[in-house]
């Protein structure tokens, strides 16, 4: 079975993930295979793959876009930048924001781009949505099979739904490959978002401290020592979150701290130390390098981490494993 056809590629997103939202269109609009795919529905097929990449898109006034592709080979007329705005409704104003857009692209590459817009919510006025009419011919494309990749993108988009299961068009390769990107997007996504918050909260106490100037020293030492513990307090509980992250992300790191410490270490460890005393482990590193075991180790510190990693494997009642490992 193909990566992309897994089952758990297709687990519902995060409201935060949903399509159609900033973060998550931005985040699946810079991901190779649909940069790739973009370019060539807009272009001609045989683009070659890989030939556009994600430029920066922050304009010389402070005004940015959100998308913008350009060749990594020349940029001409046959291979122009191409930019992308997701918006959730437009009107005059939104369109000539998108003219000054334009021009920033010609300003800087001298050739004028291809504009692409996703609108992903609502009409610009009631008594235009009064006057679009919708017949079978006005949807035809969308009942292609397959989909064109285009139409398969923005039907992902203005649908906004969380579950590829309740979309009509579910089967659909290119809108299958959508959530499949999706998902793997959810753990750096939540990762950024999770720092972002913690940077915000670390800035926001840290501000407090330079406002407390005018105030009474013995007050500003206090207060300053309660903001600096919260920090410290913050900056502990995000290492804690990053290491539990870490290992499940990477789903074998438990199997791989146990092949690399075999059962002689641990047993070597439990030998020359007292059952709930303090370890030096200092003294154990240099011991266990003197006999030759601690071989894999750097130091102290990583014999250390293994030892309780490993600990902890055999509480959890892997310890069958932990012996046979090096076996």
């Amino acid at each position: 079975m193909e990566p992309a056809e897994r089952e758990a590629d297709y687990s519902p997103l995060p409201l935060k993930l949903k399509p159609g939202t900033d973060l998550s269109s931005k985040l699946l609009l810079n991901d190779t295979s649909i940069i790739n795919l973009i370019v060539k529905s807009l272009l001609e097929e045989h683009t070659p793959s890989n030939l556009y990449y994600s430029a920066q898109t922050e304009w010389a006034d402070g005004s940015k876009s959100d998308v913008l592709y350009v060749p990594k080979t020349d940029i001409t007329d046959a291979s122009p930048p191409i930019l992308i705005e997701i918006q959730n409704r437009v009107d005059q104003s939104f369109m000539s924001r998108l003219i000054r857009n334009c021009t920033y692209v010609f300003d800087r590459y001298n050739v004028l781009p291809v504009a692409l817009v996703i609108v992903v919510k609502e009409f610009s006025s009631v008594s235009f949505e009064e006057q679009f009419n919708i017949n079978i011919n006005h949807i035809g494309h969308i009942k292609e099979n397959p989909m064109n990749p285009l139409v398969a993108l923005a039907y992902y988009m203005t649908c906004q739904s969380q579950s590829l299961k309740s979309l009509a068009y579910n089967t659909d390769p290119t809108v299958k490959l959508l959530y499949a990107i999706a998902n793997k997007m959810v753990t750096k996504a939540e990762a950024k978002i999770m720092t972002n918050e913690f940077l915000e909260d670390t800035e926001s106490k840290l501000q407090k401290i330079i406002e407390l100037e005018d105030v009474e020293p013995d007050v500003i030492i206090e207060k300053s020592h309660m903001y600096v513990k919260e920090v410290l307090n913050s900056i502990q509980n995000q290492k804690r979150k990053l290491k539990d992250d870490d290992s499940e992300l990477t789903g074998t790191e438990d199997n791989q701290n146990i092949k690399k410490y075999s059962s002689d270490n641990y047993l070597f460890i439990e030998t020359i130390s007292e059952p709930g005393k303090y370890k030096k482990w200092k003294t154990i590193y240099d011991q266990g390098k003197a006999k030759g075991p601690f071989g894999p180790y750097t130091s102290s510190n990583t014999l250390k981490s293994s030892y309780y990693q490993a600990k902890k494997c055999i509480n959890n009642n892997k310890w069958f494993y932990f012996l046979t490992t090096n076996i």
